[in-house]
């Protein structure tokens, strides 16, 4: 099994970090595996946070990231998280 994320690498700013926590709780399922996107994804989730000026290939590039971490509706689902609100599903009821 993997191990939790864990927290922001040392090399991050502070911006960084707080960036990577903020993703790390709207994605309570990351793990060690997803250090390496959460890294991307915190850098340019940082600079968004700032207010500084991001080009659309780092806006896509952080898109893919949140894709692979299944961070969208659609991933999330495929990631076997719940939508928020709900703890189970309500077709359990019936199979």
């Amino acid at each position: 099994m993997n191990e939790e994320l864990g927290p922001a690498p040392d090399w991050m700013d502070e911006g960084q970090r707080d960036a990577w926590n903020v993703i790390s709780k709207e994605i309570p399922w990351l793990n060690s595996s997803h250090r390496a996107l959460v890294e991307i994804a915190a850098t340019i989730r940082a600079r968004l946070m700032a207010g500084q000026d991001v080009g659309v290939q780092a806006l896509n590039l952080l898109r893919q990231c949140l894709g692979q971490m299944g961070a969208t509706p659609a991933d999330a689902s495929k990631a076997g998280a719940k939508p928020d609100g709900e703890s189970k599903d309500p077709a359990d009821e019936f199979f």
